[in-house]
């Protein structure tokens, strides 16, 4: 099978998080037509999509950069965001947040997911991917 990739940068808004979930959901259909998987995997970016758009809140032209990798066996979903002082290291403190706090954080996104992690190229690139993968 064919890799498929797609790209899809938006708004760092939370009026476009639902644009991220309709678009992973489409390309997640296509290895699985399991809707409790599908729902976990939108669940997770959701809930770092949601954290990105808190923290952008007050920053101009902030965007959030999403890379869906599809594969036979995997489906691979880089998080990424840019805007002046928009740092996706600097909203791990949301994202792995306590569940009373902002959230189910981590615990919620690395139960949903075979593998998170946080790639940083010691400069301004910084993306969460996360991996699932499917069983034939």
């Amino acid at each position: 099978m064919l890799e498929n990739k797609v790209k899809l940068v938006i708004p760092a808004s939370s009026e476009y998080v639902s644009l991220a979930r309709l678009a992973l959901g489409g390309l997640v259909r296509n290895l699985s037509n399991d809707e409790e998987l599908i729902e976990d995997i939108k669940i997770a970016v959701s809930e770092v999509c949601n954290s990105v758009v808190l923290q952008a809140e007050n920053v101009d032209n902030a965007t959030l950069d999403l890379s869906f990798s599809v594969q036979e066996e995997e489906i691979t979903i880089d998080i990424g965001c840019t805007g002046k002082e928009l740092e996706l290291a600097a909203l791990t403190p949301i994202v792995w947040s306590e569940p009373e706090e902002r959230g189910y954080g981590l615990s919620l996104i690395t139960a949903l997911m075979d593998k998170v992690e946080l790639i940083s190229d010691n400069g301004s690139n910084t993306i969460l991917r996360l991996r699932k993968f499917f069983l034939n």
